[in-house]
């Protein structure tokens, strides 16, 4: 909390949560925030994209087969070996993906009733309907 109405809120997803999920997240944790220091209403007056993007290295592999081959002579106490090896090498190449985990930084002023008419301002969010809506499964 910056003072007693206005605070900060932080939402933070992984590589696996979308945008819009971290975006509603952030919004019912203003909404719980502002139920839970006595106020009803909350306008949000300032966001920052805290998206943090990286690459995730997968490296190459090289997978190699042969064929040995070869023949031996005798003759008398004498020994010949005649000998081949081929092969077949085949690489992949090592892959980037991109990586990107969202996030974002709200600022929330909140307001008792009769502190604001939702009906005559924009951008004013009931707390107890974004609660209503979000309710956990």
């Amino acid at each position: 909390m910056l003072d007693s109405r206005t605070a900060i809120i932080s939402g933070k997803g992984s590589a696996f949560d979308s945008h819009a999920g971290v975006a509603q997240a952030t919004l019912v944790e203003a909404a719980n925030l502002t139920i839970q220091n006595g106020y009803r209403y909350f306008v949000i007056t300032g966001s920052q994209d805290r998206t943090r993007r990286g690459m995730l290295y997968s490296p190459g592999q090289s997978q190699t087969t042969g064929t040995l081959s070869g023949t031996t002579t005798t003759m008398g106490n004498m020994q010949t070996v005649n000998g081949s090896y081929s092969s077949n090498t085949i690489t992949s190449p090592g892959t980037v993906t991109p990586l990107e985990k969202p996030g974002m930084d709200v600022e929330v002023n909140m307001f008792k009733v009769g502190e604001i008419n939702p009906k005559k301002v924009e951008g004013v969010w009931d707390a107890e309907d974004v609660l209503a809506v979000n309710k956990p499964k």
